[in-house]
């Protein structure tokens, strides 16, 4: 059984645990991590969710995240979500962005991991992840264009990495944003 600290609006922590699975009380929020991973040339990973996930299988999201359990902080989480999802350490780790969303009862912690190798190789965590790719900032488009994905990865990249622009060769319009 997965426990969750719970969070008032304001991410404060209030002492009450909370069960995956079980409706959260009105008023509380769990923290969720979500970690976005360039390699070391830049491009961002992208990992494939299982077929065996009930929400979004198959699909293609941007890093590694989840649950922040019991106990956990927000950085122990994404480390640890990363490690298991990918079996990656970055070189380094930094909190990008926060945000709360009301309709979810979820505050998210969006973290960005430098890696020191080019497209390293990636393990993946059975019923969790099964596919992946590697995507250069110049190549998003088409990666949205061409593979199931989110429906929130590209704005959520433009919010969270503002000024991200990909360059559509096909089209030939620079500096499109990504989700226009």
């Amino acid at each position: 059984m997965e426990k969750w600290d719970a969070y008032d609006r304001q991410r404060k922590q209030i002492g009450v645990e909370l069960v995956r699975g079980k409706t959260i009380p009105k008023g509380l929020f769990h923290l969720v991590v979500n970690v976005l991973v360039q390699d070391s040339k830049g491009a961002f990973l992208f990992v494939k969710r299982s077929q065996e996930k009930e929400i979004h299988p198959g699909v293609y999201e941007c890093g590694a995240g989840g649950s922040v359990l019991s106990g956990e902080k927000s950085l122990d989480a994404a480390l640890r979500e990363l490690k298991e999802e990918t079996g990656l350490t970055p070189r380094t780790i930094h909190l990008i962005h926060q945000e709360t969303v009301e309709e979810e009862q979820s505050h998210y912690d969006y973290y960005l991991a430098s890696l020191d190798e080019i497209r390293p190789k990636v393990r993946y965590q059975e019923g969790e992840t099964e596919g992946h790719s590697w995507v250069q900032r110049e190549e998003l488009l088409q990666f949205f264009e061409t593979h199931s994905h989110f429906h929130d990865q590209k704005k959520m990249l433009e919010q969270v990495l503002p000024g991200i622009i990909c360059y559509n060769s096909k089209r030939k319009q620079k500096g499109r944003s990504l989700w226009q």
